[in-house]
């Protein structure tokens, strides 16, 4: 899900008017927030608990939508294109870190411990 985003990036910065060099350094940059985020949310996750995927799900929601509008209806080599799409990716990342925090954790308390290893495959 996440990784989907990611993949196309530089394809993604580059059909907005970005620069290949610019397009692959953003991609670098949302690897470092993804990882940022990711781990902020691991700290507080136990605070919030699964609330946090409802909000994660409507944030992923809005924000791939923006990023859809974005490309389809927004000029390519214009300024809001360009700021429009790295916010949206952002943003996407952001809320699919609660995803990714949580449901992995969740996963493995669902199974008993017997046989949790086969049942996270």
């Amino acid at each position: 899900m996440a990784n989907t985003v990611l993949y196309y990036a530089p394809t993604i910065f580059t059909n907005v008017g970005l620069g290949s060099s610019v397009a692959v350094l953003g991609t670098v940059g949302i690897g470092v927030l993804n990882v940022i985020v990711t781990s902020i949310a691991l700290l507080i996750m136990d605070k919030f608990d699964r609330k946090m995927l409802i909000a994660g799900s409507i944030g992923m929601i809005v924000s791939l939508f923006a990023l859809g509008m974005l490309s389809e209806f927004v000029g390519a080599n214009s300024a809001a294109a360009s700021r429009g799409t790295i916010i949206s990716c952002c943003l996407y990342y952001v809320f699919c870190a609660t995803w990714g925090s949580v449901v992995w954790i969740m996963v493995g308390e669902i199974f008993p411990l017997k046989v949790r290893g086969l049942g996270v495959k």
